[in-house]
């Protein structure tokens, strides 16, 4: 599913009389709050995830470089896999998720000089829409309403709203979901059994 981010305002405004004070709580305050939600949902149980595949050829071959460092083109909050021939390649993931490549010494340059990065992220400012399943979607709309009952300084809100999300991460099958996307015969949009 497709959620914009007037949506997730929308969500966000229902949530407590007070936040329908649109020039105390601007939308431009709104969406920092909603930015910070989804930064919670995803420490919670990382749901955000992409792959970049990176071709070596440029710097190593063309630029005769011996060392790359690969930045991430989202704020990435984890790697969970770098693909690339450890015969050939030394790679180094560095404290801030970025990607050293070494080439290894006295070894040929190998025919592939792709690297492939599989990463979870953070979804940052600006955003218009952000793709999610519906299990997403339950998880995200709590780590927002953690963050705004927060702010709000109403515990009790924000206690129930990280249990109800906690709760989510025991009965639901998101790491199931992560493995299939990158399966080529269990596509997410084509999944029968689900």
């Amino acid at each position: 599913m497709i959620v914009t981010i007037e949506q997730l305002r929308e969500y966000a405004r229902n949530l407590d009389n007070r936040l329908e004070d649109t020039a105390k709580f601007n939308d431009t305050w709104l969406d920092h709050r909603i930015e910070e939600g989804l930064a919670v949902a995803q420490d919670i149980k990382p749901v955000f995830f992409t792959k970049e595949t990176y071709d070596l050829t440029f710097d190593i071959i063309d630029n005769g470089l011996e060392e790359v460092e690969i930045v991430l083109q989202k704020e990435p909050h984890s790697l969970y896999e770098v693909v690339g021939d450890p015969l050939f390649w030394d790679i180094l993931p560095t404290a801030n998720n970025h990607i050293v490549v070494k080439r290894v010494a006295n070894i040929p340059v190998p025919d592939d000089m792709t690297i492939e990065v599989k990463y979870f992220f953070y979804v940052t400012l600006p955003v218009v829409t952000v793709e999610m399943t519906m299990e997403m979607y339950r998880l995200i709309k709590d780590g927002i309403a953690i963050i705004l009952y927060s702010w709000l300084r109403d515990k009790e809100s924000e206690q129930y709203h990280q249990a109800k999300a906690e709760s989510y991460i025991i009965k639901g099958t998101f790491d199931l979901e992560k493995g299939m996307i990158d399966s080529s015969d269990t596509l997410l949009w084509s999944r029968s059994w689900a």
